[in-house]
């Protein structure tokens, strides 16, 4: 709601008792793009990639880019285990798991990362990967559960 120059946000007091488009377009809280996975990526070495999203940006909006993998297990040896974001080309745009995990650890990944990217076609990828052994990224119907990969407008960037 609009009250002289200062926009006030849902929930909080202001004069007006009406909502302007513009108020409307400001706020953030729509679901994007999501994938949801009963399926296990396992055997691991290497970057792979889990998921990937094509979805089409706007300009100057800040966006929540969230993953929940219910169980990641290291296998057979020590290494350090990412669960990386990364656009299109493959670049690393943010890590929501990055951990020293020995033979037979168990972790659970869920994070989120925040980016403000440029309007237009973007592509994100949900990728995993180990640096000794193998990595297993397990998601089922039931227990540990399915993988979630989310895109999220959050609202505009400043």
């Amino acid at each position: 709601m609009t009250t002289g120059s200062r926009t006030s946000k849902a929930g909080s007091v202001g004069n007006a008792a009406y909502a302007q488009s513009a108020d409307i377009n400001a706020l953030g809280g729509s679901l994007i793009q999501y994938d949801h996975q009963t399926s296990s990526t396992t055997g691991v070495t290497s970057v792979q990639d889990i998921s990937t999203i094509t979805f089409t940006a706007v300009g100057s909006r800040f966006l929540a880019v969230r993953v929940h993998i219910g169980l990641v297990v290291q296998n057979t040896a020590s290494g350090l285990v990412k669960v990386l974001l990364r656009d299109g080309s493959g670049n690393a745009l943010g890590a929501f798991l990055n951990r020293n995990m020995a033979a037979a650890d168990r972790a659970e990944c869920d994070a989120q990362i925040v980016l403000s990217p440029s309007a237009g076609s973007t592509t994100y990828k949900l990728s995993i990967q180990t640096s000794g052994g193998t990595v297993d990224a397990n998601a089922n119907s039931s227990d540990p559960g399915p993988l979630q990969f989310q895109i999220w407008d959050i609202g505009p960037s400043f």
